[in-house]
């Protein structure tokens, strides 16, 4: 991803919308604009490693069977409480993509090549903080999030750790890489 990406980005979105016929008060939320969170990988299969780029609070799990191998950009679910930087539609609220440090800051390459089992479980915030909390705290939150096979198991799951007070009420995303049969699986909760 680049600014240039970002920029056109915006050009489309903004051409999409046509400010004047809009009523004052969409007006003033266009203004203030949209915030948006990307977590983003690319498999390298020659080097048998995963390159991820994060902007946001979206997090990236690598298991090998039900192991926590590492978590990104966050391992403490306590950081999922600070404010992140995030996309904007406001093109001044996205000086962070010119800094000299942003792929220092933004990317990683995870090495796959010495794990038995590999799969990456990708996942919006409050999702990733209950995750992370588990890890923690010794539960078996990664084991059943690695064993979701359907959108109606990760519904269950968030409605159940949400009534329980456990996991925040926001958007629960998951997408679950597998690298051992190359298979992909994405769910998703609102």
């Amino acid at each position: 991803m680049s600014p240039q990406w970002v920029d056109g980005a915006l050009a489309d979105y903004e051409a999409a919308h046509d400010v004047a016929s809009m009523s004052w008060s969409k007006q003033a939320a266009f203004e203030r604009g949209s915030f948006a969170t990307l977590l983003s990988g690319e498999y390298v299969p020659d080097h048998h490693a995963v390159e991820l780029l994060a902007i946001g609070d979206s997090v990236a799990l690598l298991v090998d069977n039900d192991r926590l191998v590492c978590a990104w950009p966050f391992d403490d679910p306590d950081r999922f409480h600070e404010r992140p930087s995030l996309l904007s539609t406001v093109r001044r609220h996205n000086g962070f993509l010119e800094a000299g440090d942003f792929w220092t800051q933004h990317g990683t390459t995870l090495h796959l090549d010495k794990l038995a089992a590999p799969r990456l479980l990708c996942m919006t915030d409050a999702l990733g903080e209950w995750a992370l909390r588990s890890v923690r705290d010794n539960g078996d939150g990664l084991r059943e999030l690695a064993s979701l096979r359907s959108e109606e198991q990760l519904t269950e799951l968030v409605l159940r750790e949400r009534a329980q007070k456990r996991m925040r009420i926001d958007d629960s995303t998951l997408l679950v890489l597998s690298f051992e049969r190359e298979t992909c699986d994405g769910l998703s909760v609102s």
